[in-house]
């Protein structure tokens, strides 16, 4: 029962290539021994860290579970502003963290109370992959994003593996990688302030947008960042509070859906659970992501809620098969019905 009230760090790592390797083993195990919040000291606790290690390191810490910057006394300082490319990774790391908290939120709180895990080994998500069970290297956070960082020295390249499926790179919101005949690795070209987060498809996302804090994201719009897979469908859920009360009364459960035809698709939001009043979010955008393979097309009519959707509220792009709807501005305490037809 530890692990569900308590958080753990992975204990005094040393600022080394094989300890930024060990960490991901080590949430990955904490996780399945029932301790979900759980992180290493980034950049290394114990000896001085350097430059390539810290940018390499921000890459992958910043989406352990518990996530912090931290070291002995006496080491060399290693805030993460003190060097200009560690700077920038983790401006494009913890960005993308930042947008994932309402996912990973819904996982804590699936944590809590089913048992499941956050930090995942992709035999988790694949058990009938062999080739899953070998690898140490990547893990993914829950069931939609798979992580998978730059670990070596000198090292500007990835040689990654993706299970079969649809994946989908989670910056530019657009397929990356078709494994639907079978998984395979791929080499990825990952610069030192990059890292490489993909979306599995099947699942929903809900984000927020990243800010300076967690109050002022937790003010920002949601968007359903939706990965179909190559049957054209996928599903998620969100838990929803004042991210304050420790007896969980006040919240929010929402099932989130989506499905697409030869004739159009449709999104959903299912309110199971709602008694949170003070709620105050929108939901500002759905975004639905496919490949060449599934049925996504402009819509000639798109229905919200009952009502006819003007044309500025959509659009499809057809290099990217990428189908959005904006400035939604919905109540997310409102369930959301939204179809459309080519």
């Amino acid at each position: 029962s530890t692990g569900k009230h308590s958080a753990k760090w992975t204990g005094d790592n040393a600022a080394t290539w094989n300890d930024l390797k060990s960490s991901i083993v080590s949430i990955m195990d904490f996780n399945m021994f029932g301790v979900p919040m759980i992180g290493a000291d980034i950049c290394g606790f114990i000896y001085d860290t350097t430059e390539e290690l810290c940018s390499r390191w921000i890459e992958v810490g910043a989406f352990y579970p518990f996530a912090r910057d931290h070291n002995t006394l006496g080491a060399a300082p290693q805030e993460l502003y003190l060097w200009d490319t560690v700077a920038e990774a983790s401006r494009s790391a913890l960005g993308m963290r930042y947008q994932l908290l309402p996912y990973y939120y819904t996982l804590f709180y699936e944590a809590s109370t089913v048992g499941s895990t956050v930090a995942r080994p992709l035999w988790y998500n694949f058990p009938s992959d062999s080739v899953t069970t070998s690898i140490s290297t990547q893990f993914m956070i829950g069931s939609g994003v798979l992580i998978s960082p730059v670990l070596d020295y000198g090292s500007t390249s990835v040689y990654a593996y993706f299970p079969e499926g649809l994946w989908y790179d989670f910056n530019s919101r657009q397929l990356a990688i078709d494994t639907t005949t079978g998984g395979a690795y791929h080499s990825l070209y990952t610069p030192l302030t990059s890292t490489n987060v993909h979306v599995n498809g099947g699942n929903i996302l809900p984000l927020q947008n990243s800010a300076l804090t967690t109050t002022l994201g937790r003010l920002t719009p949601f968007t359903y960042l939706t990965a179909l897979d190559n049957y054209g469908s996928a599903s998620g859920s969100l838990f929803w509070d004042d991210g304050e009360q420790i007896n969980i009364t006040n919240y929010l459960t929402i099932k989130l859906s989506s499905s697409v035809s030869l004739t159009g698709g449709k999104f959903t939001s299912e309110i199971i659970t709602n008694t949170y009043t003070d709620v105050n979010n929108s939901v500002g955008s759905i975004v639905i992501m496919g490949s060449s393979s599934l049925n996504l097309n402009t819509p000639s009519v798109v229905t919200l809620n009952g009502v006819t959707l003007t044309s500025d509220k959509y659009s499809y792009n057809t290099n990217t098969y990428v189908l959005s709807f904006i400035n939604l501005d919905l109540d997310i305490t409102t369930g959301i019905s939204l179809s459309w037809v080519y």
